[in-house]
């Protein structure tokens, strides 16, 4: 019994926009950005120089909004927020009038009803924690991997997710590679 998220409705355009916080702003979230259709303006000139900025813009608009981002280490933040001001967008995006908000910690973000869905990409041992109190703020998740860092903490999740009745999803690209099913 997963019940449909409340979208914040985009004037003027197409259908309604998901509003994303991004809880930290390393390597792991650059990609998220650029996967959301985001890219900072360096990078954006960087792929122009080498010829690779076409296949970029040409994924499809998924008419979400980075509205949010988190991050202790100050020099990740304003990336972050370079990123999701930059106006050039991946599917012909068009850059939404919403504001980019920088969040000193991530409670103050998932309090914060202009924020409809979190990207965490926390070290390891942050993920079940902060995705355990966004799902209690109702906000929607996608959690980095690995979910937990071991097997009880994730039942707690889960425990929270059915609670609180979100939507979440986890990154688990690679992981039926031959090379992790040995690992196991």
């Amino acid at each position: 019994n997963i019940s449909i998220p409340s979208l914040h409705p985009l004037s003027g355009g197409k259908g309604d926009i998901l509003r994303i916080g991004l809880i930290g702003f390393g390597n792991r979230a650059v990609s998220h950005a650029n996967g959301l259709g985001y890219m900072h303006p360096e990078d954006v000139e960087n792929k122009r120089l080498d010829g690779t900025l076409e296949d970029w813009l040409l994924q499809e608009n998924l008419n979400v909004a980075i509205t949010g981002i988190c991050d202790v280490f100050d020099l990740h933040a304003e990336r972050g927020l370079e990123t999701a001001r930059n106006t050039i967008r991946a599917g012909g995006a068009r850059p939404v009038d919403l504001p980019v908000k920088r969040y000193l910690t991530y409670q103050e973000m998932l309090n914060d009803k202009d924020i409809d869905a979190v990207m965490i990409a926390t070290p390891d041992h942050w993920h079940v924690p902060v995705a355990i109190e966004a799902a209690s703020a109702g906000k929607h998740i996608s959690l980095e991997k690995p979910i937990s860092t071991c097997i009880e903490h994730g039942r707690q999740l889960v425990k929270a997710i059915k609670k609180y009745g979100v939507i979440t999803r986890n990154d688990s690209e690679f992981r039926t590679l031959p090379k992790f099913a040995r690992g196991v």
